[in-house]
């Protein structure tokens, strides 16, 4: 018969509050509360300072701290909301799973083409649910899991992208720019901003404001910004594609503005490309890559080693001869992309590797996430079309190459 007392189950007498192996986590996690607290104290000292550099009132200067503290809740809520629609899909899908009750996805293959990366992430997703649950996730299941995912991917880069802005300059009256303006306006979203202009009155101090200039004469002076020459009546299509590229003409070295659909393009020159003889490994070409883009100063002494960590963790070759390694580089603030081509197929893991696309991205940037998700859906969308791998795994040259990527 028990006492009175009763006998609390847990953690034994002298036990540490903390097990020895997440000592490490639970210090960085105090190191974190201490310089919140830090933050949060440094904010009252900074704002008599602000409005003395910046001449605000009182009122003003409050808001530094309205901002600092609202950014909190603006955030949680965000978050909560994310956690939420997620939770919700999910629990409905793993009781579809669990009762055997089969959704048809109409629209998997469309999801394939036009998401390659939110497709990605659902097969992530699925080995996860997999691993933890012990279901196994069906192509129609993945499907769904991909339109979410790539309807979080569409909603944040419409979060994060500013304003697109377009100035139209034309020579020969009003009436010619505001037809052109009604063209552009038809092939681009609603959040674009176009501004028509006389190219009298316009200078290159004016075109630092825009993203891309249209127009329709030569102008008189060096553009700060890229200019695409148009007519009054022009291809709808292709100044489409143009626009799009003029997105990320401030991310990439080599500005593309023609007909070659691809922006991975744009990214490449003859020193990211490398073209290796037969009997090369896929290892030996690897090293060599790194090695070069080292030196040249395109990602820094580390990266080498830290690519083989992640590769240890799990491999980088993919089916189709697709070997795409990646990692974070800590040289400059730009993405990197490189290519690897095999004059024949070099094994490694028990596959045939044919191309290397290699990705280094910045650990800072200033610029958003655009153009490496769009880049991303490009590689894989390349990496599923053997007719594309085949005719890029033929290339003996940088032109060569060019001239198949401008086949899309």
């Amino acid at each position: 018969m028990s006492n009175g007392s009763a006998a609390v189950t847990g953690a034994p007498s002298g036990a540490p509050v903390v097990a020895r192996k997440v000592l490490g986590v639970f210090a960085m996690l105090v190191g974190c509360f201490a310089l919140w607290g830090l933050l949060n104290n440094m904010t009252d000292n900074l704002v008599p300072a602000f409005q003395r550099i910046f001449t605000m009132d009182q009122s003003r200067a409050g808001l530094v701290q309205v901002a600092f503290y609202g950014a909190y809740a603006v955030l949680a809520i965000f978050a909560s909301v994310l956690a939420e629609e997620f939770s919700y899909h999910l629990m409905f899908m793993l009781n579809r799973l669990r009762f055997k009750i089969h959704q048809p996805n109409a629209i998997l293959e469309e999801l394939k083409a036009k998401f390659p990366l939110a497709y990605e992430m659902s097969g992530i997703a699925a080995k996860v649910i997999e691993q933890e649950e012990g279901l196994k996730v069906n192509q129609d299941e993945r499907g769904h899991l991909a339109s979410y995912f790539g309807v979080f991917l569409e909603e944040n880069n419409i979060g994060q992208r500013r304003p697109f802005r377009i100035a139209v300059i034309c020579g020969t009256g009003r009436v010619t720019a505001r037809l052109i303006s009604v063209q552009v306006k038809k092939i681009v979203d609603s959040q674009v901003q176009i501004k028509t202009m006389s190219d009298s009155a316009v200078t290159p101090e004016i075109l630092e404001s825009y993203d891309v200039i249209l127009s329709t004469v030569e102008l008189p002076f060096k553009s700060p910004k890229p200019v695409i020459r148009i007519r009054e009546i022009f291809d709808e299509k292709e100044l489409k594609q143009k626009l799009e590229k003029a997105r990320y003409w401030d991310q990439v070295d080599i500005p593309v503005l023609d007909d070659n659909q691809y922006i991975m393009s744009s990214l490449l020159d003859e020193n990211k490309v490398f073209f290796f003889e037969k009997g090369r490994s896929y290892e030996d070409a690897l090293e060599e890559m790194i090695e070069i883009l080292t030196d040249e100063g395109y990602i820094d002494e580390g990266f080498g080693e830290r690519l083989s960590e992640r590769e240890e963790k799990g491999t980088m070759v993919y089916d189709n001869g697709v070997a795409i390694p990646h990692g974070i580089q800590k040289a400059n603030d730009r993405m990197l992309l490189a290519m690897g081509i095999f004059e024949e197929p070099a094994g490694f893991k028990g596959h045939e590797v044919r191309i290397i696309f290699f990705m280094a991205l910045p650990e800072q940037s200033d610029a958003d996430d655009m153009l490496m998700i769009r880049v991303y859906d490009e590689l894989l969308e390349i990496a599923r079309n053997t007719d594309m791998l085949d005719a890029i795994a033929q290339t003996q040259n940088y032109q060569d190459l060019l001239r198949v990527l401008y086949k899309k």
